[in-house]
């Protein structure tokens, strides 16, 4: 029943307009058991093809898996949550694209009081 309502709450058209404008980035192609680190908020990583389970780093438990195009690491760029990690599970395509913002989160916030 979970499976049947994300695959209808999914948005297809965005994802694919993702995957066409990051044409240009250069792929990786993961063998069966590697790792896909989102901890780094400097990266954003999109699978274009292959299946990748998410697991939870505390207990390495399953959380789901991803048996289309997605999205890896935009958690971890917003919300420094880096509590979950993917492992390939076929051999799987992907792209690893700098966050264009990275630089932003390393600015020191100073008060103006004495």
């Amino acid at each position: 029943m979970l499976s049947i309502y994300g695959i209808n709450s999914r948005p297809q058209q965005a994802i694919d307009a993702i995957i066409a404008a990051t044409a240009d980035c250069p792929e990786k192609t993961l063998k069966k058991w590697q790792k896909i680190i989102t901890a780094d908020t400097n990266y954003i990583h999109i699978v274009v093809s292959g299946e990748v389970e998410i697991r939870r780093i505390s207990d390495e438990l399953s959380m789901f898996t991803m048996r289309t195009q997605g999205i890896l690491g935009v958690a971890s760029v917003y919300n420094n949550a880096a509590h979950m990690y993917g492992i390939a599970r076929t051999t799987t395509v992907i792209r690893t694209i700098k966050n264009p913002t990275s630089n932003v989160s390393s600015v020191k916030i100073t008060s103006g009081l004495s």
